[in-house]
């Protein structure tokens, strides 16, 4: 019985990790969309890689 309910919630875990870094892309390509960042596309690179991308790999550093 506990190896069940270690499993579901490593697999809970696992699936959490997976989709937690596409969360903020997708937040990131909201902002974009509205306007919030605005400038040429290496300015939105910069912003992407400043702010978005480390939120989410910061816990694999």
């Amino acid at each position: 019985m506990w190896s069940k309910i270690r499993l579901t919630i490593y697999g809970a875990t696992s699936l959490a990790g997976l989709i937690w870094p596409f969360y903020f892309i997708l937040q990131f390509i909201n902002l974009v969309r509205n306007g919030n960042i605005q400038g040429s596309v290496i300015d939105i690179g910069t912003a992407f890689f400043d702010d978005t991308w480390k939120t989410p790999t910061s816990g694999f550093i």
